[in-house]
């Protein structure tokens, strides 16, 4: 598995494919005698970047995790020093040396990368494990605290009024489950048991005033009872839901911080290797001459007799 949150996978094809294209690296090569000399990087002047950014193409393949790169330029010379310039200033960036792969040539070059390169993607790795690390940091602190809302909750299952506290502060919408509902009933059941305590206590239940106050605070206090239960069950629920969730991240967190240390001791034994260096072919190729101007001959030869036999047909309407 790749290192994740970058956007570079570590140490594969497309790490060195980006990192090769990054300003500092084009920088780098635009210092290079070879390619600050360059009529063409001389006329450019302060958008010499911009010109070397805009030529210069780097594609990657996975199946044999190589990097090309080519350049588009007015010779093969100036190519060939461009990219040159490039993949020198890359390895150097790398702190690869350049000068021993290019003696040993293409045959020791594996032995050569080996023996001098360092952590390709040490920097991105550290990042990495660093944030990994302070997430779990943070999933482990949120699991305690979930941990201990669960405790509490625990100690005072039988108290809505408690339990949506806790509820609250886990982050769970106690009034969905059914906070809103017992405190309008509770509101309500205490309205109906002022009404009654003003009374005085010589009416009995079966008082023509008393009497439905009495039936009706009896019902709701029954109401306002089963919906406490209800509301006490779910905001427990929610809670150990909570401090479930919490742990789960915690793990998580754990085992993504784990693969990633795997992943950066991995890295650390990937080599580069340069597998061809930048060139100008010995074999100068030039255009066929004769037969380019055989078949310009015959094209323009056969337009004019197109338009003759036009224009006889057209007098001869």
């Amino acid at each position: 598995p790749s290192l994740t949150g970058q956007g570079l996978a570590a140490g594969r094809p497309s790490t060195h494919a980006e990192l090769m294209q990054t300003t500092a690296v084009l920088k780098a090569a635009l210092d290079d005698p070879a390619v600050r000399d360059r009529a063409a990087v001389r006329a450019a002047g302060d958008d010499a970047l911009d010109e070397l950014q805009d030529n210069l193409r780097v594609s990657f393949a996975r199946e044999g995790e190589t990097v090309r790169a080519t350049y588009r330029a007015g010779s093969p010379e100036d190519a060939a020093a461009v990219l040159r310039a490039v993949v020198d200033a890359y390895l150097d960036a790398q702190q690869i040396d350049g000068a021993v792969l290019r003696a040993r040539g293409p045959a020791d070059a594996a032995a050569a990368a080996a023996a001098a390169v360092r952590p390709l993607d040490q920097e991105l790795a550290a990042a990495r494990l660093q944030e990994l690390s302070l997430d779990l940091a943070a999933a482990e602190q949120e699991a305690m605290a979930a941990a201990a809302l669960l405790s509490q909750a625990e100690a005072v299952a039988d108290d809505p009024v408690a339990l949506t506290a806790l509820a609250d502060r886990s982050g769970v919408d106690s009034q969905r489950l059914g906070g809103a509902e017992l405190a309008y009933l509770t509101a309500e059941l205490a309205k109906l048991d002022q009404q009654l305590e003003s009374m005085p206590d010589a009416w009995g239940p079966e008082h023509a005033i008393r009497g439905p106050i009495q039936r009706q605070a009896d019902a709701m206090r029954y109401e306002v009872q089963t919906v406490r239960d209800r509301v006490a069950r779910a905001l427990r629920a929610a809670v150990e839901a909570s401090s479930a969730a919490a742990e789960r991240r915690s793990r998580e967190a754990a085992v993504a911080l784990e693969a990633a240390r795997g992943d950066a001791s991995r890295v650390a034994r990937l080599p580069v290797t340069v597998m061809q260096w930048p060139e100008v072919p010995r074999k100068k190729v030039a255009p066929k001459a004769a037969q380019t101007l055989g078949l310009a001959l015959f094209g323009g030869l056969g337009l004019g007799l197109l338009l003759v036999l036009r224009r006889e047909i057209a007098e001869r309407n």
